[in-house]
């Protein structure tokens, strides 16, 4: 199952080399993001930090968001033909690996449980919250800038 969704992850990255459109763009991060989360919950068998991680990114994602679809133009938003092929081997590769998930999620969970769990150990911990404070300050700025009646976003 983790190759799975690996493999979903290195799909979902590449195509955000194809796509132009920061809509698409936005909904691919938050693909990556989900996929990131589940990922980290499977290595962990505990969902609550990767809920978390996903609350974080998401957050911070939805400034982003409000920034670039206040920039971006209006146009039509165009498939490629790259992304039915990859699409298609995606699918295949799924209905692969069905009946092996099992076996692969114990064995990832019995080796990277306690290797997953020194991101937050004593150390490491010091980063995370300056993440947290770092995309609370940015949190904040966004909403100053919002509420500026002749700023660059519009109410």
């Amino acid at each position: 199952m983790s190759e799975i969704l690996l493999f979903m992850f290195m799909i979902f990255i590449l195509f955000l080399f194809f796509i132009k459109h920061p809509l698409m763009m936005g909904l691919l991060l938050l693909l990556n993001s989900l996929m990131i989360s589940i990922i980290s919950g499977f290595i962990m068998n505990n969902f609550l930090l990767s809920y978390l991680l996903f609350l974080i990114l998401i957050s911070s994602m939805f400034i982003m968001f409000m920034y670039m679809i206040n920039i971006s133009s209006n146009y039509i938003i165009k498939p490629f033909k790259l992304m039915y092929m990859i699409m298609l081997i995606l699918i295949i590769i799924i209905i692969m690996y069905y009946k092996y998930m099992y076996m692969y999620m114990y064995k990832m969970s019995i080796i990277n449980n306690n290797l997953f769990y020194k991101f937050y150990s004593f150390p490491n911990y010091l980063l995370i919250i300056i993440m947290m404070i770092y995309l609370f300050l940015t949190l904040l700025v966004s909403l100053n800038i919002i509420n500026i009646k002749y700023g660059p976003l519009r109410k």
